[in-house]
């Protein structure tokens, strides 16, 4: 998940506290889009109508204020690069955390292989048949005698099929038939939802990183994810896409900090 940073004096900065509900809301809504897409300040020109209704109105007035400029084939924000993260900077960072997070599963699983070795070897001792003594070996017994080592184990015990569990491949791609059959099961989930799965289970570590069946964990994931943004959407009335919910909550918060702005006016003028 990536950040929209805004900074707590934005409400009253003279390019924005005069500014249009419709503008303030359409540089929120186009600043989380290009956040979350890694676009890097790029709004395709087509955006704009879907994320506010006057939005030619809010265009015209981000560019003239100097908050957008216009570019080939939509509009860039000005300076994304110098308050926002950049496209490669949120790669590196998930890179290095999927790194990190594979490091300490081995060692953990090292760790743990470890403790069920000693765990094993010394029941093994507890357990082991007692030998007559030979009065012309009093030391005890021989060698052949001695129980055999027992290995540890280097992965999850197995299920009921025979099939051992496994940490997440290196290469974990959606098929057709996952694409298939989120279309069918999950429509509210995204490619998003796919690396936040990715990252979540190769950050885990021991035992809660490995799965029987990579596939299915993935399915469970998505129906929570489908679970959880239909519980959000209006009960009643006509349904309302995901777009006009957000667009409704960035002109609230845009309302709210005209609120504010109002207010501070008020006690300048008393």
């Amino acid at each position: 998940m990536t950040w929209f940073k805004v900074d707590d004096s934005f409400y009253d900065h003279p390019k924005v506290f005069d500014a249009p509900d419709a503008a303030v809301a359409l540089w929120t809504r186009a600043g989380t889009w290009s956040a979350r897409n890694l676009t890097d300040g790029f709004v395709p020109a087509g955006l704009p109508a879907r994320l506010c209704d006057d939005h030619e109105t809010a265009v015209r007035e981000l560019v003239r204020r100097g908050l957008w400029r216009r570019t080939n084939g939509g509009y860039q924000f000005h300076d994304w690069r110098e308050y926002q993260p950049t496209a490669d900077d949120v790669r590196n960072l998930r890179a290095k955390r999927a790194e990190a997070g594979r490091r300490g599963g081995l060692a953990r699983a090292k760790q743990n292989a470890s403790k069920r070795q000693a765990s094993v070897s010394g029941v093994a001792k507890q357990n082991a048949a007692p030998t007559r003594p030979d009065p012309s070996r009093p030391d005890g017994p021989t060698d052949h005698q001695k129980p055999p080592p027992v290995a540890p184990s280097e992965s999850s015990p197995p299920s009921s099929d025979g099939r051992r569990g496994t940490r997440l491949p290196e290469e974990f791609a959606i098929t057709d038939a996952m694409k298939a059959w989120a279309r069918e099961n999950a429509p509210l989930a995204g490619i998003t939802d796919h690396e936040m799965f990715i990252d979540h289970w190769r950050a885990q570590t021991g035992q809660r990183a490995v799965k029987r069946d990579w596939e299915a964990t993935w399915r469970n994931w998505m129906r929570r994810v489908q679970e959880n943004r239909s519980r959000i959407r209006p009960a009643a009335g006509p349904a309302r896409s995901t777009t006009d919910e957000r667009v409704a909550q960035a002109l609230d918060a845009g309302a709210r900090l005209q609120a504010i702005h109002d207010q501070q006016q008020r006690r300048e003028l008393a």
